[in-house]
């Protein structure tokens, strides 16, 4: 399955850029509230995003489950994950 997920990122001085799982949390955060990824789009696969990001799915989950503690993600059966409806919006 294919996200809007867009995984770009470098280092301030043009090198390369060693990501953490709260850079993608951080992405993911920025996406969902810009629109990018909409309620109740589904997100990838551990696996795909871990390889659009170029990083382990240990670091993907971290910053899922951040993104889930914090209400944007929403875990559902099977390991699926999808984002959420805003609190604003839900209201």
């Amino acid at each position: 399955m294919t996200t809007g997920l867009t995984t770009g990122l470098t280092a301030v001085d043009g090198g390369s850029y060693a990501r953490t799982a709260e850079d993608i949390r951080h992405q993911l955060y920025t996406q969902i509230t810009a629109g990018a990824l909409r309620p109740g789009e589904r997100l990838g696969a551990e696996r795909e995003m871990a390889q659009a990001y170029g990083v382990s799915r240990s670091m993907i989950r971290q910053a899922l489950d951040a993104l889930e503690r914090s209400g944007n993600v929403r875990r559902l059966p099977a390991g699926r994950r999808n984002v959420r409806q805003r609190a604003e919006d839900r209201a």
